[in-house]
Formats: C-alpha cells, sequence, structure tokens
C-alpha cells in the first residue's frame, strides 16, 4: 500500500540527516527498500513508514547495534530481544572500559612529558619490561 505522501531521497536524506551512499547501502542490503521505484531510472521514492524505519535504525545505530543485529529487530517486532539487547550492553561496557583505560594512559603520558609534547617518555608495557 502506498503511502499518501512520498519522499525523494533528497527529502529522506535532508529530514534524517544521511547520506545517499548511506540510503543506497541500506537499499542494498534489504535494510530500507524504497516503497516504491519510478521512471525509467527507476527512482526511489519513500513513504512514512520508510521514514519511521529510518528513524528506528538511526537509534538503534546510536545504540550500539550492528546492522545485522537491527534488521533482526525490527523484522521480528513480536519476538523478545533480551539476550541481544544484554549483549549489547556489554559490548558498550567494554567499550566504556577501553576509553576509560586510553584516558589514564593519555593522562600518564602527558605527566611523563610535563607536557612537552617533543619530550618522549619510554614506553613501557604493562609488565615494566622495555
Amino acid at each position: 500500500m502506498l503511502s499518501q505522501y512520498m519522499y525523494t531521497v533528497k527529502d529522506l536524506c535532508r529530514i534524517a540527516n544521511v547520506s545517499r551512499k548511506t540510503l543506497f547501502y541500506y537499499d542494498r542490503i534489504g535494510l530500507l527498500c524504497p516503497e516504491e521505484r519510478i521512471g525509467k531510472q527507476k527512482s526511489r521514492r519513500y513513504g512514512e513508514a520508510d521514514l519511521k524505519r529510518l528513524y528506528q535504525i538511526r537509534f538503534y545505530q546510536r545504540a550500539g547495534l550492528t546492522l545485522s543485529e537491527i534488521r533482526t529487530v525490527l523484522d521480528h517486532p513480536d519476538e523478545d530481544h533480551t539476550d541481544l539487547f544484554l549483549l549489547v550492553s556489554r559490548r558498550l561496557q567494554k567499550k566504556m572500559n577501553d576509553i576509560a583505560e586510553m584516558l589514564e594512559r593519555a593522562q600518564k603520558l602527558k605527566e611523563e612529558t610535563g607536557n612537552d609534547p617533543f619530550e618522549m617518555p619510554v614506553l613501557r608495557d604493562d609488565a615494566g619490561s622495555r
């Protein structure tokens, strides 16, 4: 069933703040296919449901889901995705821990160089060997 209002690629890119390349990629992998294609060039036209799905895709991306995981959630909305969300939560927690460790190393580097960007400290691994 066609929507009342149809969006062009340009419209959808502007509204959802995504690139043409992103939309075309989502179409190629079957994550977000246009509601219709018109004319000889098969110009893509998107409906309201497509816009909503695009917002959902972007939301789940910001939450840390992969495109494959997003497809699972969106294509099976009535299923329980608790395990998937727990997995994503653990993945994000690991990223946070990794970032905290990098910040700690950067702070140590700053202290060892005395804020002199040309002073290179002797780098040691966690065991203290050279």
